[in-house]
């Protein structure tokens, strides 16, 4: 924990700014200062619910307060661009909802101008930073051996939630929950692009995917599987496959709390690394919300050290798991407005 204090601005008002925001309340360090959104009445709600100071009817004007130190951009996928975009040029640290964009042109965007200005940023892929994922990584380098293959699932049932299907709302499988399979698998090899990338899937009659199985190959020898749906409740389990054993993460793989590893001719070992206690009246919309702290706190860590972006998920890397979701989307041919 830093001994300064980071005053927070929230764009956006949904489910997941509520429970980042609940989150936020876990660190000592951490206070949020103002909230914008697409209305005023909006805005005033969620500044009421959660006690902030000012709200705003514009993403804009949270760029513009000079009392705001970090930006959490939590808006849907098309409009990540347009919020993070205002702050990186007002010099103001951004934290991006995943996916960071929408396509990797708008990614490229934000990454050049974050790195000629020399501001924060980081893809708020917060699987990344939970104390089980660090341990996971650390195993898969020191125990593993050879990894050769990585198989994830995630899927459910889709409630009627238009934002998961709504073209114009960056819907479908792969940009919602896809990059939770696609993010996992480029951190067991080691963040580098995909040698083959093949996709098959289901289009619904918007023309956005519900169902997508994915293969990737890094090199000969290292293979993944992710599969996706929003028609079925699959495991959402991931497995990492080494020449000297295997880790079974289980579900929810995407914020992992417990795991085990099987050595080769050796008895399990299971991990567990539970979460914080709920403070009393705490409420979260989604599983594991609470652990949403961490990437918040890695976020403050790394403005205290004066870095510009994470080095548990780079800007490269998360560049070029836009770019695999891109290659994917054009073998399913799914296409958003405003995109050639």
């Amino acid at each position: 924990m830093s001994s300064r204090q980071f005053r927070w601005g929230i764009i956006g008002t949904g489910k997941i700014a509520h429970d980042f925001v609940t989150a936020l309340s876990y660190l000592p360090d951490a206070e949020v200062v103002a909230v914008g959104s697409r209305t005023q009445q909006s805005a005033d709600k969620f500044s009421s619910e959660h006690g902030i100071a000012r709200a705003y009817a514009s993403h804009e004007a949270v760029a513009d307060d000079p009392q705001v130190d970090i930006v959490y951009i939590s808006t849907f996928h098309p409009f990540h661009v347009q919020g993070a975009r205002a702050c990186l040029s007002k010099g103001k640290a951004v934290v991006v909802e995943k996916p960071l964009t929408l396509n990797a042109t708008e990614a490229t965007e934000l990454i050049e101008l974050a790195r000629s200005n020399k501001v924060f940023l980081m893809e708020a892929m917060w699987t990344r930073y939970y104390p089980a994922s660090y341990k996971i990584r650390e195993l898969i380098k020191s125990t593993l051996g050879d990894i050769k293959g990585v198989q994830v699932s995630f899927g459910f049932v889709d409630p009627g939630v238009p934002r998961l299907t709504q073209p114009e709302l960056g819907g479908g499988a792969l940009l919602d929950i896809g990059v939770y399979p696609l993010a996992f698998i480029s951190n067991v090899f080691g963040g580098v692009a995909p040698s083959r990338v093949s996709a098959i899937g289901d289009l619904n009659a918007l023309g956005t995917d519900d169902n997508v199985a994915i293969n990737l190959a890094y090199g000969a020898g290292h293979l993944a599987q992710a599969y996706v749906s929003l028609h079925a409740q699959l495991a959402n389990e991931a497995l990492v496959y080494g020449t000297n054993g295997s880790i079974r993460i289980a579900a929810p793989f995407w914020t992992p709390t417990k795991f085990t590893l099987h050595l080769n001719d050796q008895p399990p070992q299971t991990f567990e690394l539970p979460l914080p206690e709920l403070k009393p009246g705490d409420k979260f919309n989604f599983i594991n919300s609470v652990g949403l702290h961490y990437e918040a706190a890695y976020a403050q860590r790394a403005l205290a050290e004066g870095r510009t972006e994470s080095d548990v998920l780079s800007l490269d890397e998360s560049l070029i798991i836009m770019r695999t979701m891109d290659e994917i989307r054009r073998q399913l041919g799914v296409v958003y407005p405003g995109e050639k």
